[in-house]
């Protein structure tokens, strides 16, 4: 007895498993996603050795708080992140693991915004600000707020997603910058800038709330917090769209084949 189409035994298009994708073009995503990764945690690792270098021209004495200062910047925490992230979903391609568990598509949505935001805000306001020489590696620089948001970006679009994406699931964006926004707030009096040479360190000037007080702090992080969030409902529904343009063509296929 030959096997019945969807359409023929009546199920919905939501029960139906998406069809495979061509190796070729899973070969090719999970390369893709591995050198991103790859290159996105390398310029985090070659940026911090600039910066070891550069604190000890100007004779920097506690290295150690500046490290952890290093990898408490927003961009440096979701650059990991991602990267990471994006080696684990490259890993698990070459491995054949199909389909993509979702707890993968909830990570890879968490940090999206995140790094796009980074990516906006340094463009746009941070980019011609200027910056001691010899403090940072160019090409990094442009890794971490020029090809990383393109490369997430992109991964988002074009890669594989598990059924029964919700749009709730987009609030899941709000965790990483609320948690470091606390994180920042609460050591942020309690560590000595060497740098600046005061008694606070916040990653941000714009987030030190002793230059024009907390009102304008509070209120950029609102703002920030809810264009990530937005950004988050924006993938999702980029997502949604692109599933229910799949979900067509299948049936379109599907019906086809009954007819004949």
């Amino acid at each position: 007895m030959s096997a019945r189409t969807p359409l023929e035994t009546g199920e919905t298009p939501s029960a139906v498993a998406a069809p495979t994708m061509p190796a070729p073009f899973i070969r090719a995503l999970a390369a893709g996603r591995l050198a991103a990764g790859g290159l996105m945690i390398t310029a985090i690792g070659s940026q911090l050795v600039v910066s070891l270098g550069y604190w000890h021209r100007i004779g920097i004495r506690d290295v150690g708080l500046r490290i952890a200062d290093f990898f408490s910047a927003f961009t440096h925490q979701g650059i990991l992140a991602g990267g990471a992230i994006l080696i684990i979903g490259g890993v698990l391609l070459l491995r054949g693991t199909e389909p993509m568990p979702r707890w993968l598509t909830v990570l890879r949505l968490a940090v999206l915004p995140s790094i796009l935001v980074a990516g906006i805000v340094y463009n746009l306001l941070l980019r011609q600000l200027p910056v001691p020489p010899g403090s940072q590696l160019d090409w990094a620089n442009e890794v971490m707020h020029v090809v990383a948001p393109i490369a997430v970006a992109l991964d988002w679009l074009i890669a594989p997603h598990p059924a029964h994406l919700r749009f709730r699931t987009a609030w899941v964006v709000a965790v990483f910058p609320v948690a470091w926004v606390a994180y920042t707030f609460v050591r942020g009096p309690l560590v000595p800038d060497e740098i600046n040479r005061t008694q606070f360190f916040y990653p941000y000037g714009f987030l030190d709330p002793h230059a024009a007080g907390w009102a304008p702090v509070v209120q950029l992080v609102v703002e920030l917090l809810a264009f990530a969030v937005i950004l988050g409902f924006a993938a999702v529904l980029a997502w949604r769209i692109e599933d229910h343009v799949r979900t067509r063509r299948r049936r379109a296929r599907e019906s086809d084949i009954v007819e004949a």
